[in-house]
């Protein structure tokens, strides 16, 4: 925790990473091994709850091909394909809505069916991994797909920073952010306009200071929208 670089992590960011556990005394400290090779901190120091939450996505009742790029005609037929029922860890591609990276083998995959555009995977997410459960043997686990932003409930209401007012409360709340892109896209190609208001309502998460005419604050005191 001594060996900052500097740069933080930003709200609700999506990346690839290992769990990796690392002898303190009599304690362990359970760390995020970015692909660049950069550690995070994956508890929080003093409540110990998960910073991070462990991305996958399930198949559903049709098998999905791999495919080397963004583009359905571009299959390899080496990899297969996902069968039905079946967990991957993957992340949405930026640059290329509705369809996913896995972590591993960094193939694509369509989130969606071409011809009907019903949806082929179903998100899910839980705490990337509990404390008590990492293997200490093994140390590094697999490349997951990982989100900043794992809430069961808001952090510790933190101190006001400079410039927050006085009457602003700390809450949990949903946004329309980075992951609110891909997923409002695949509910617009599943149910058309319904959709959008995924869009409007947002799927991200992030705990802020909220004041009475609904201005916000990150912990640090920085305005955001």
């Amino acid at each position: 925790m001594n060996d900052l670089e500097g740069g933080k992590c930003c709200a609700d960011e999506h990346f690839f990473a290992k769990v990796q556990t690392m002898p303190n005394a009599s304690t362990s400290q359970v760390w995020l091994v970015r692909e660049d090779g950069r550690y995070l901190p994956a508890l929080h120091p003093t409540s110990r709850q998960w910073l991070f939450e462990e991305v996958t996505w399930v198949c559903g009742k049709d098998p999905v091909k791999y495919c080397k790029t963004p583009n359905v005609d571009d299959v390899d037929e080496l990899m297969g394909k996902v069968a039905p029922g079946v967990s991957i860890h993957a992340l949405p591609v930026p640059s290329t809505p509705g369809w996913l990276q896995e972590a591993g083998s960094k193939m694509y995959l369509p989130m969606n069916c071409t011809t009907t555009g019903a949806p082929h995977f179903t998100s899910r997410s839980a705490p990337a991994a509990a404390p008590g459960q990492v293997d200490m043997g093994e140390g590094i686990k697999e490349l997951v797909s990982i989100r900043f932003g794992w809430r069961q409930a808001p952090l510790e209401k933190p101190p006001k920073a400079a410039g927050v007012p006085e009457d602003a409360i700390w809450v949990h709340e949903t946004y329309p952010g980075q992951m609110t892109v891909p997923v409002g896209c695949a509910a617009c190609l599943c149910f058309g306009v319904p959709g959008c208001i995924l869009c409007y309502l947002g799927v991200d998460e992030r705990d802020v200071w909220i004041s009475p005419d609904k201005k916000r604050w990150n912990r640090d005191g920085t305005r955001t929208s």
